[in-house]
């Protein structure tokens, strides 16, 4: 019996030593995790899902994106007027007041011209952003309004763009995104030449409030 129960021991602790040395195999000479190749393909993958999803864009989308876009920027420009300090920022909000709703009012007269359904408001995540905007004042409502607009406006950008070349969204729609682009592209650009003149001690407020 004693032999038996030896023999069984003996086979137990070979078994745990077999998978002992097979376990370091897993990690390469270099000590990289055995999944890193994995992770690093699925993240070409996702990087690859993106691009197409961008390009693919169709012209409900493109619509309904553009024209929430377009109204979040009114939105909370309005409240700039309102609420800014600066009259470098108030100035720029008005032009977004206006730029945007001319763009919306033209995107709006294609859509119903091809039948498609135009919001009427926003999306969730800009209207979070606008209810977030509405309790800050003075130079920490305006570093905020100008973050947001930097955001949003590279956004759109990169939406405009796509739908420009876009084979599903319709000629009509990508002669629209493509004239649109420039104007973009330059609220854009305008967003650095505002933040500028702004006071330095409204990035430095941001910046201790962000490390708290």
């Amino acid at each position: 019996m004693n032999k038996l129960n030896a023999v069984f021991l003996t086979t137990a602790l070979a078994s745990v030593a077999g998978v002992s040395a097979q376990t370091p195999e897993t990690t390469s000479p270099q000590g990289e995790p055995p999944n890193q190749h994995t992770e690093s393909q699925l993240g070409a993958s996702s990087s690859d899902t993106r691009s197409e999803s961008g390009k693919a864009v169709t012209s409900e989308e493109f619509v309904k994106r553009a024209a929430q876009s377009n109204l979040a920027e009114i939105k909370m420009s309005e409240l700039a007027q309102k609420k800014a300090q600066s009259p470098e920022v108030k100035q720029y909000a008005q032009q977004m007041i206006s730029d945007h709703t001319k763009a919306n009012t033209e995107l709006a007269k294609l859509a119903q011209s091809q039948n498609i359904e135009v919001p009427d408001d926003t999306d969730l995540m800009h209207m979070a952003s606008m209810k977030l905007l509405q309790t800050k004042s003075g130079e920490e409502f305006d570093t905020a309004y100008m973050e947001q607009m930097d955001k949003d406006h590279k956004k759109a950008v990169e939406l405009f763009e796509s739908a420009s070349s876009s084979p599903k969204v319709d000629k009509e729609l990508q002669a629209f995104a493509s004239k649109m682009l420039p104007k973009l592209q330059e609220h854009h650009e305008q967003v650095a030449q505002v933040e500028s003149k702004q006071p330095k001690a409204s990035a430095s407020a941001e910046s201790s409030s962000s490390r708290r």
